[in-house]
């Protein structure tokens, strides 16, 4: 999926739930943890890129 594609999908309802069983209770302050990871790509690199999320315990 597209950078861009994803900075909006992070702010939506439906990301947050499928966040949810990650996260629990704290899907919400991850979901803007994401959207803030994502920044920082599109600040560092291409706004134009293909790039996959991964969630890693740890």
């Amino acid at each position: 999926m597209k950078l861009k594609e994803w900075k909006e999908r992070v702010k939506t309802a439906e990301f947050e739930k499928k966040i949810r069983p990650l996260y629990a209770e704290k899907a919400h302050m991850n979901a803007a943890r994401y959207g803030a990871l994502l920044d920082l790509y599109e600040k560092t690199f291409s706004s134009n890129d293909e790039i996959t999320l991964f969630s890693a315990p740890g």
